[in-house]
């Protein structure tokens, strides 16, 4: 099992190669293996452009990844959804940190 929480945005911050990284991943998964990801939501469309401002990203981006790499879509919940959040403000804004409207994705390896 790989877990990576809060921190998907920051790979693509950092430049790193996720398509080398899934590979690696989905290499190093037996079958069935699982990739749990939980980031913060930008606005739905936005691709990568709030980042660097807000720590955010849209969330298609991260299925789109997981896919092409092989990996299957599982479940995705909304147990970490905060609706009240616009998710227009940076992450780390002051009284509001820990209440943003997150993605929980639970991938599999194929079997």
């Amino acid at each position: 099992m790989v877990f990576n929480i809060l921190y998907y945005h920051d790979l693509i911050l950092q430049k790193i190669d996720t398509a080398k990284m899934h590979a690696k991943l989905f290499a190093s998964l037996k079958p069935g293996g699982t990739c749990v990801i939980v980031n913060h939501k930008a606005q739905d469309g936005s691709g990568t452009q709030d980042i660097q401002a807000q720590h955010r990203m849209d969330v298609q981006i991260i299925r789109d990844q997981l896919h092409a790499a092989g990996f299957k879509l599982a479940e995705e919940s909304n147990i970490l959804a905060h609706p009240e959040d616009d998710r227009t403000w940076m992450v780390f804004t002051s009284g509001k940190r820990g209440t943003t409207d997150r993605a929980l994705f639970i991938f599999r390896k194929p079997e």
